[in-house]
C-alpha cells in the first residue's frame, strides 16, 4: 500500500471513528438542547441537531437527504479521483483529502441513520470587552454556530488543501520548471 493511501486512510477512519464516537456520546449523556459548560464564557458542549446543511440551510427541504448522500458520494468519487493522480509518496495532499473524507462520511453517516446531524461544540466569546467588541464589529457575532468533529474535519483539510495551493504548489511548479 503506498504512502498516499496509508496517510488517506489512517486520518479518514481514525476522524470518522472519532466524529461517531463522540456524538454517540453527546447523544448519550446529554439531553438534546442541553448545555454543559467547559470553559467558562468560550466553550460549551451544547447538544444540538441540524437537519439542514451548514447553518441549518435546506432544512425544510424534503429531497435534502437525497441531495446530501449526492453531492457526499460526488465529493467521495472526486477525492478518489484527486487522491488517485496523487504522486505515491505524497503526504500532506492525502491527509488534507482524509480530514475533508472523514467529515462528508461522517454527517452522512448521521443523516442516514438519524436523518439530522448531531452538533455539540460551541465556541463564543461570553465576557464583554475588547475582543467580544472587536468580533461583533468585524464578524458580526461573538457567537460561532455550533458544530462537530466532522465539520471541524473538512474546515481543517480545505485550509491543508489551501495552504498546499498557496504556498506549497508553487514552489514545487518553480522547482520543476527551473
Amino acid at each position: 500500500m503506498s504512502v498516499k493511501l496509508r496517510i488517506f486512510l489512517a486520518i479518514a477512519v481514525s476522524m470518522t471513528i472519532l466524529d461517531q464516537l463522540t456524538k454517540f456520546l453527546v447523544r448519550r449523556s446529554i439531553p438534546l438542547k442541553d448545555r454543559v459548560e467547559l470553559i467558562p464564557g468560550f466553550l460549551d458542549l451544547w447538544h444540538r441537531s441540524n437537519e439542514g446543511a451548514a447553518f441549518g440551510i435546506f432544512r425544510n427541504f424534503e429531497y435534502r437527504i437525497a441531495i446530501f448522500t449526492l453531492v457526499a458520494m460526488f465529493a467521495f468519487g472526486f477525492i478518489g479521483y484527486f487522491l488517485r493522480g496523487l504522486p505515491p509518496k505524497e503526504r500532506w495532499l492525502p491527509a488534507s483529502l482524509g480530514f475533508i473524507a472523514s467529515g462528508a462520511l461522517g454527517n452522512l453517516i448521521d443523516r442516514l441513520v438519524f436523518r439530522e446531524v448531531t452538533d455539540f461544540i460551541d465556541i463564543h466569546v461570553g465576557w464583554k470587552g475588547g475582543l467580544q467588541s472587536w468580533l461583533v464589529d468585524h464578524i458580526g457575532t461573538y457567537h460561532y454556530n455550533t458544530f462537530n468533529i466532522a465539520d471541524a474535519a473538512i474546515v481543517i483539510g480545505v485550509a491543508m488543501f489551501m495552504i498546499h495551493a498557496i504556498f506549497m504548489q508553487p514552489k514545487a511548479v518553480k522547482k520543476a520548471v527551473d
